[in-house]
């Protein structure tokens, strides 16, 4: 399977790769803040990537609400199907 068809994938690895964490670490379940010490300039460059990785455009009122890697792995697989207009 290519990377860039599994969102959940590439979503841990580039959220390990902008912390510098083993990709084994990377669960759903992990807090963007308390669990990954993921800062607001580190979230919104993860967000830029994973934006421009799937071709998508995530609000700013959607992505403000993201504690989890796993809810941001659920907007992006429901999203990648809209793409940006």
């Amino acid at each position: 399977m290519d990377i860039t068809s599994d969102p959940e994938t590439l979503i841990y690895s580039i959220v390990a790769d902008k912390k510098h964490l083993p990709h084994s670490q990377m669960t759903r379940d992990k807090r963007f803040r308390d669990d990954l010490a993921v800062n607001s300039m580190d979230a919104l460059e993860i967000l830029i990537m994973v934006e421009d990785q799937f071709s998508i455009e995530i609000p700013d009122e959607v992505s403000i609400d993201f504690a989890t890697v796993g809810q941001l792995i659920e907007h992006v697989e429901v999203s990648r199907y809209r793409p940006i207009k």
